[in-house]
């Protein structure tokens, strides 16, 4: 990752995957990987400021380089203020970018942009006009110590013709599961204060219950600390990982009914045909493909966004859901609400 941010042909690096699998703590946590000829700034267009109009996203822009890339050894900027973008807000921005640029020396200035989508929400709904594409591409194309990152669920090609044809050098970069080594190093050492411990088998038991997805892990491992801490156990025993798993279940409520309304479908007939599909898979049968042709489109499409998105995949038999703590929340607690 960070030699592709470093190549010299200074592609504009998408990182992307499904939510709550680590892609905005990584860029956060990316300028500890950064060597120090590296000058980092973060923003996150949940933000609504930031993408309410162009004025906003540029103040936005020079406000995350204030905050963020004074950090770096020797330089000093003006605090930039909102009036200032009024009159020709990417002028305005320009003229903030020469003045870091005049401090950088030999570093380079590496911009991140997370949960991009949004930005494209905003241009599609006209609060961003598509200048700010315009201006983006024309910050890489002619500031030669200046990098992109972006950030969010879509590759750029799944956000439409506009960034394809506004990004040509684009390398994407999809972040999915972490390593066993990284999942158990999480489970067994998340502080230095940390002193519980697990009976054997336990650690294999959530690796393979979560896939080693960060958000599960985080779920399973809060819920077993909290189990502990009631009974007094010094370590987990095997036989009650169970009541772990239910209660990270209830507790990650709202995440698995992220997944079972905004995943499974981007209309109420695909949204059933999705859901049937995971209903099926949970209880480890294979969907029925309907046989009439408007249906069985329907069903195409809905299995295309389960695959697309990681909540299910292909097998040498069919298709199964790809984490097993899913497929048991679908069986459980799933509720059918359209």
């Amino acid at each position: 990752m960070v030699r592709l941010l470093l190549d010299r042909g200074r592609p504009t690096v998408v990182v992307y995957g499904p939510r709550r699998f680590g892609k905005s703590s990584f860029l956060q946590q990316l300028p500890r990987l950064l060597p120090i000829d590296v000058v980092y700034a973060f923003e996150s267009a949940q933000n609504g400021a930031f993408r309410e109009s162009d004025r906003g996203f540029c103040f936005g822009l020079a406000r995350a380089l204030y905050r963020d890339a004074q950090q770096a050894a020797g330089i000093r900027l003006p605090e930039p203020q909102r009036p200032d973008f009024h009159e020709a807000p990417f002028g305005t921005l320009d003229d903030y970018l020469d003045t870091l640029e005049q401090q950088l020396g030999d570093r380079f200035l590496l911009l991140a942009l997370d949960e991009f989508e949004l930005i494209g929400q905003a241009l599609h709904t006209g609060s961003l006009s598509l200048r700010v594409l315009d201006h983006l591409r024309y910050m890489i194309q002619h500031r030669s110590r200046l990098a992109l990152i972006f950030g969010g669920l879509n590759t750029l090609e799944e956000l439409g013709p506009n960034w394809t044809s506004y990004f040509i050098n684009v390398q994407p970069l999809e972040i999915l599961y972490l390593t066993p080594e990284a999942s158990r190093e999480l489970l067994e050492n998340p502080d230095p204060q940390f002193n519980l411990r697990y009976e054997a088998g336990v650690i294999e038991a959530i690796l393979t219950l979560t896939r080693c997805q960060p958000y599960l892990l985080q779920a399973m491992g809060a819920a077993m600390v909290n189990l502990a801490n009631r009974e007094g156990w010094r370590a987990f025993p095997l036989d009650h990982l169970a009541v772990a798993s239910n209660e990270a279940l209830k507790g990650g409520a709202i995440y698995f009914q992220d997944l079972w309304n905004n995943y499974t479908g981007t209309n109420p007939d695909e949204v059933r045909a999705g859901r049937a599909i995971m209903r099926a898979l949970a209880e480890g049968q294979q969907p029925v493909v309907p046989g009439d042709p408007a249906a069985l489109t329907i069903y195409q499409h809905a299995l295309a966004r389960l695959v697309r998105y990681h909540l299910v995949e292909r097998t040498a038999s069919g298709y199964q859901i790809e984490i097993p703590l899913v497929a048991q929340w679908v069986r459980e607690r799933a509720i059918d609400d359209q």
